[in-house]
């Protein structure tokens, strides 16, 4: 946090190096990143750190995650595991970190981001037939409206095509649609159907 609190991305971004090469990408996700993000939350919250403090540190470890995963992801020709956030998500560190977990497994990522139209979501899974189809939703996301994509999409996709949902928003009780509680249920599910 201490350099968060300087400003200094060479420092913050090579200790994100250092604690990656150290433990690699899973653990980097499970005992790094996710406890950085709760520590970055709780020093906003509780006035230690400005927004301009929290938006530094998450824009630094965006721009890690996203060179990360796209230099796994390079060359492979597994099964296809579309990562993406419904229309009107704003955040996309945890389908960054969904990437990064995907990434370490022998699947594909096809990477939409956030805010993706349903119909887009729709229309690429028929013409790319995912395996997975991977929703981070946020605590942002009304739970009709969470509710009503999926079950849009569930209807629209083929049923070979799994879809996985986590994250603060994400609901629990959509037929069709599986939610994952954290960063290792979701590794143990790819590698589960990985065999």
């Amino acid at each position: 946090v201490k350099h968060v609190h300087e400003y200094d991305d060479d420092l913050l971004i090579n200790s994100f190096h250092s604690k990656w090469g150290e433990v690699g990408g899973l653990n980097f996700i499970l005992e790094y990143a996710s406890p950085f993000l709760e520590r970055i939350g709780i020093g906003w919250e509780e006035k230690e750190l400005t927004i301009s403090h929290e938006h530094f540190s998450t824009e630094c470890l965006i721009g890690f995650l996203s060179e990360k995963w796209r230099q796994m992801n390079a060359r492979k020709d597994g099964p296809i595991v579309l990562i993406t956030a419904l229309p009107g998500d704003p955040y996309n560190l945890g389908i960054l970190m969904c990437a990064i977990v995907t990434s370490i497994t022998r699947f594909k990522i096809v990477y939409l981001g956030i805010d993706s139209p349903i119909d887009e979501i729709i229309r690429i899974a028929k013409n790319d037939s995912p395996r997975v189809i991977t929703f981070s939703i946020s605590h942002s996301m009304s739970s009709e409206f969470t509710e009503d994509c999926l079950f849009r999409i569930r209807g629209s996709v083929s049923e070979k095509s799994l879809i996985i949902t986590g994250g603060k928003g994400s609901p629990c009780n959509i037929p069709g649609v599986s939610h994952l509680p954290d960063f290792k249920k979701y590794y143990e599910f790819l590698q589960d159907i990985n065999n």
